[in-house]
């Protein structure tokens, strides 16, 4: 996390296509197992019979890893409690009577610290890794019956589907926090239903003399928890510095949104087409509310941009609003590292091609003919959902993970101006993180939101 942590430094030097690579293979061999045996420990309650009986592989013989076993769950569960302790105080302070005498800047650094040792905390599972003792990535895929029963009437008929005027939740904020000249809020949902899963959450972000600010919603990219790792500062952060108020949204079962038992992401990658099909069509509901709030508070345009599995959801926002009401449209686009050919990417790329989701689909009985059932509700349409000239696009010559051929593509159909569309010799998690380092494209897309 230093890395991105000091992104602006270390760009010119770290942030080219070797970085990419580097990035996938410690994703595959190191980022997942370690998640899913820190996660795998929080849904045995720590037991370490259990745990064993988790992972399917005996430890050692020997007394001694037993013991090393209990002792590294202990600590693991310490983080935890240390974590669920610091949120419920936070959320008291916050969202209690009395803020007043309270001193929520403390109570924002506590949390966000045992947050971070708690993430942190996959670390501790190495001796495992090194021992290969890491359990595997928890798949159950659906098969195209289960998936037919959820979404096949929301495919024949998606513009009722993506409908953010049916939603009955309402949004709650709380106090405001002013650190630095800078105002922090967060925003959660009250009245969704179970089947809704863990309730909507939002970082609110703007300069304190900021007034009727201009509004930039961001949808972060599979497993990036902003909000539960210090220090993380990428380029929707500029956002702030140019004056504008940041809302960043926290995806299903990522940060406060993570069912017990996985890690940030985990359902999106396991379940297969349920759980993409799921979170894009879940998340751009509950952007479409955050536009809507946004325009509630008073001031300028709302602009929207997403990066990866975030600009995937923010593409079909766009283009569901198009039967919506003005109030949850967005005014202005921002697409980093997308595709225009959603349905395929669980076949594609070569994420996919490493975990062997495609072998994995075809097993649960998968076929092209069927994923393609249900790109009404994640593929984006052939006509641009906004004037091409508030459209803007950040892609990478050496993206393996959403060929740059199908971005293209996607740019053309809409018809974009050339300058809106950047094209940068880097990969699919440089293209992004080089920003800070090289903002001028983001600078751009705000500019554009700002003369609105």
């Amino acid at each position: 996390m230093k890395l991105l942590r000091q992104a602006e430094r270390v760009e010119p030097f770290v942030f080219r296509p070797w970085f990419d690579r580097l990035t996938l293979r410690g994703i595959l061999d190191w980022f997942q197992p370690l998640s899913r045996a820190w996660s795998l420990a929080e849904a045995v309650d720590y037991d370490p019979a259990d745990y064993v009986a988790g992972i399917g592989k005996p430890l050692p013989p020997g007394p001694g890893w037993e013991r090393g076993l209990a002792l590294l769950l202990g600590r693991a569960e310490e983080q935890r409690h240390e974590w669920v302790g610091a949120d419920r105080r936070w959320q008291e302070g916050f969202f209690g009577a009395d803020a007043a005498s309270i001193d929520l800047v403390a109570l924002e650094a506590a949390r966000m610290g045992a947050a971070d040792r708690f993430m942190n905390a996959r670390s501790l599972f190495l001796p495992l890794k090194l021992l290969g003792r890491l359990p595997p990535l928890s798949w159950d895929i659906a098969t195209p019956e289960k998936l037919g029963t959820s979404f096949d009437g929301a495919a024949a008929d998606p513009v009722r589907f993506l409908d953010p005027t049916q939603a009955t939740a309402k949004l709650r904020q709380t106090h405001s926090m002013i650190e630095g000249g800078v105002r922090h809020r967060w925003i959660t949902a009250e009245g969704q239903s179970e089947n809704d899963g863990a309730p909507l959450w939002a970082r609110v972000i703007e300069p304190v003399d900021a007034v009727d600010p201009p509004t930039l919603v961001f949808l972060h990219g599979i497993s990036m928890e902003t909000d539960f790792w210090a220090g993380f500062n990428d380029a929707a952060m500029l956002a702030v510095k140019q004056g504008f108020r940041l809302i960043r949204a926290e995806g299903p079962g990522h940060g406060r949104r993570r069912a017990p038992g996985t890690f940030g992401g985990e359902e999106v990658l396991s379940t297969g087409p349920f759980g993409f099909i799921n979170y894009i069509s879940r998340h751009l509901l509950e952007a479409a509310l955050l536009i809507a709030w946004a325009r509630g508070q008073g001031g300028g345009p709302v602009g929207l941009a997403g990066v990866s599995l975030g600009g995937l959801t923010a593409q079909k926002l766009a283009c569901a609003s198009r039967h919506w009401p003005d109030a949850y449209k967005p005014d202005a686009l921002m697409l980093m590292v997308v595709s225009g050919r959603v349905s395929t990417l669980k076949m594609g790329g070569r994420l996919a091609g490493e975990m062997r989701l495609p072998e994995r689909l075809a097993k649960a009985g998968w076929t092209d003919d069927l994923l393609r059932r249900y790109a009404p509700l994640v593929e984006p349409e052939r006509d641009a959902p906004l004037p091409p000239e508030r459209i803007f696009m950040l892609l990478g010559v050496e993206d393996e993970i959403m060929p740059i051929s199908e971005g293209r593509a996607l740019a053309r159909d809409w018809r974009l101006p050339d300058e809106n569309v950047t094209i940068r010799p880097q990969g699919h998690f440089t293209a992004y993180l080089g920003l800070p380092a090289a903002p001028q494209p983001f600078f751009q897309f705000l500019q554009r939101i700002k003369h609105l």
